[in-house]
């Protein structure tokens, strides 16, 4: 994987984590998360291509290939595969990586003081 940061006048390899030998197709969300299709399943990458995490767990089997990948207006993520057909993401991916909220926690009950 390979990324120009002016205009492709230079190009410098940003392959950590990035363990595919092939690139098929790359595309990005609304939050700026960078997605590859490649021999070997689907990356992203938040950073801009600086760390690659693979995120093809349950789409393919391993050493599959994904063809395509394209993401809609609502940030889901669609991954055309060999031989396996095409695949949706089951929530937004802009997302993936936010903290989850914890529940508030529910105040003691105190007794009532006697009335007067």
């Amino acid at each position: 994987m390979f990324r120009s940061t002016d205009n492709g006048d230079s190009w410098t390899e940003q392959n950590n984590g990035f363990t595919a030998f092939d690139a098929n197709a790359v595309t990005f969300n609304s939050a700026g998360y960078v997605f590859a299709a490649a021999a070997g399943g689907v990356f992203r990458s938040i950073n801009g291509g600086g760390i690659w995490t693979n995120i093809s767990s349950g789409l393919i089997p391993v050493d599959g290939n994904v063809w395509a990948l394209a993401v809609d207006s609502g940030d889901y993520a669609y991954a055309g595969t060999a031989g396996g057909g095409v695949f949706r993401t089951t929530r937004s991916t802009a997302l993936r990586g936010l903290p989850k909220q914890r529940p508030r926690p529910t105040p003691a009950l105190r007794p009532l003081s006697p009335r007067r």
